[in-house]
């Protein structure tokens, strides 16, 4: 099943400030790409939209962004991907933004499902990252 992900990063550089973008690939991944530029991001909830939703994810992205007012305008004066507000609370409005469009939200994962699927950082970090090594018994190394 393929599908994309929306995501929501924030900075420790300014707090009250967070970015929502998309990717087609894990969002950890993208979060690392991030870093180069800014250290001090980090994940902050990634939603999958799944392919049998039957949206385009760059048209979703563009809805989310509109809702969400104002984006923070850098040195170029282009508007961008971030956004002024508590990055804490976005997830609660994007969730709304999302039934506003007609999409259930779930954490649950359901792969033949029509719905947008929530995740936070440790649920991707049990599906992506690899697995810790062990030792003879079977333990795993920290």
């Amino acid at each position: 099943m393929g599908g994309g992900w929306i995501y929501v990063f924030m900075t420790a550089s300014d707090y009250n400030r967070y970015k929502v973008g998309l990717t087609r690939n894990n969002p950890m991944l993208r979060l690392n790409q991030l870093k180069t530029a800014d250290p001090m991001i980090a994940f902050q909830v990634a939603y999958f939209i799944p392919n049998s939703l039957d949206v385009k994810l760059s048209v979703i992205e563009k809805m989310i962004h509109q809702e969400l007012g104002v984006p923070v305008f850098f040195w170029n004066e282009e508007p961008s991907e971030w956004f002024y507000g508590e990055p804490r609370d976005v997830w609660s409005k994007l969730d709304d933004l999302f039934e506003m469009f007609g999409f259930e939200v779930t954490d649950y994962f359901d792969p033949d499902g029509k719905k947008v699927v929530r995740f936070w950082e440790e649920s991707l970090n049990a599906i992506y990252a690899p697995p810790l090594p062990m030792d003879e018994d079977g333990f795993p190394l920290f």
